[in-house]
């Protein structure tokens, strides 16, 4: 807020200068002009700096830095008008009190940057999100770089760049080197959050849905993207791999159990052992399709597409298997009561997955 109060003062104070330098002149002649001209603009200026001042000294966020960066552009802007009204005058030696709170922001901008890039990797362990989602921390990093990167003179203040060399090769390794460092943390940070959950499914999915996003906000940024392909192609894979863990860890026991547990060949079961067994499996089965439901649909994938490819492939893993064993189980004489075991069909199982992550 008061970042924005500067910017509309820094307007006004130009527009007044400009009009009561005319005004003065067409009215006075020297040195009254001059005396009429500081008399009216010396005041403005002296509460432009000190509100300035009082943006400097307001308490550091990083969010700020947008407020300094809008202040600082501005200020670049105004600075050449500013310098020629003022020039010559006695409000001329407030020129320098300008300049110096230009260069102070310009610092200022620095030091928060570099105070956010050391935030990150402080963010607490045990702050986690209890369905997988993407992490605050993840959002507010990434919607942070990429807005950062919309100001032309970010570029010049935190790699030493100039707004019209954004190819400049020193730069771009700079500013490569410094968004690598960052998203490192990032994800070193996440790797420690990830370790705090009980559940190494939940673990695998926070992890997927994480780095899904980090890949998706890079490729969408052409300023992200100066990490290179290689980054991208490594991320990639991690989220792949993330992916595969999930399903080994939540629905792979259950694949083994439709397919490591199929009835004999002659499909005749004579003794009540027997039947205890097959009757102990259809439970232990269905359990844990219930307990899958239970828990997943409390789970988050908030992604479309992966959402949907993830739910693609559980289907393809499992389904088949899961009807094959149905369908091997229906001759079988183990129960009077089939519809206590077979409780949960392809069917069922399908519009179960419909609801999975959609929360």
């Amino acid at each position: 807020m008061l970042c924005h109060r500067w910017v509309q003062a820094l307007q006004v104070l130009t527009q007044i200068a400009v009009a009561q330098s005319q005004l003065s002149k067409a009215v006075f002649d020297s040195p009254y002009a001059e005396a009429a001209f500081d008399e009216i603009v010396s005041k403005h200026v002296v509460d432009l700096t000190k509100l300035g001042q009082a943006v400097l000294h307001s308490k550091r966020a990083p969010e700020k830095v947008f407020g300094l960066l809008d202040m600082h552009e501005q200020l670049d802007g105004h600075m050449s008008v500013l310098s020629e009204v003022l020039s010559n005058t006695n409000s001329g030696s407030l020129l320098r009190d300008l300049r110096g709170l230009h260069e102070r922001l310009q610092v200022e901008i620095q030091e928060t940057f570099t105070d956010f890039l050391g935030s990150i990797s402080k963010d607490p362990a045990k702050n986690t999100v209890p369905d997988g989602t993407v992490h605050p921390l993840t959002a507010t990093t990434l919607s942070f770089l990429k807005r950062l990167f919309t100001y032309k003179s970010a570029l010049h203040i935190l790699f030493q760049g100039e707004p019209d060399q954004e190819a400049d090769p020193a730069v771009v390794q700079h500013m490569s080197e410094t968004v690598l460092q960052l998203l490192d943390s990032l994800h070193a940070n996440l790797l420690a959050k990830a370790k705090t959950y009980k559940n190494k499914a939940l673990s695998a999915l926070f992890l997927m849905n994480n780095v899904h996003y980090l890949v998706k906000a890079v490729e969408s940024s052409p300023a992200l993207a100066v990490v290179g392909e290689d980054w991208i192609e490594l991320h990639r894979d991690q989220v792949e791999q993330y992916g595969e863990e999930y399903q080994d860890q939540s629905w792979g026991p259950l694949i083994a159990l439709v397919k490591d547990n199929r009835p004999p060949p002659s499909r005749v079961v004579t003794s009540a052992k027997d039947r205890g067994a097959i009757k102990e499996l259809f439970l232990t089965l269905n359990g844990y399709i219930q307990g899958l439901q239970e828990q997943q649909s409390q789970w988050t994938i908030p992604d479309t597409l992966l959402r949907s490819n993830m739910k693609d492939a559980i289907a393809e893993d499992f389904l088949p298997s899961y009807n094959e064993f149905l369908e091997a189980y229906k001759g079988v004489d183990f129960t009077k009561s089939p519809e206590k075991y077979f409780k949960y069909s392809v069917k069922d199982v399908q519009a179960m997955l419909l609801e999975t992550f959609a929360r």
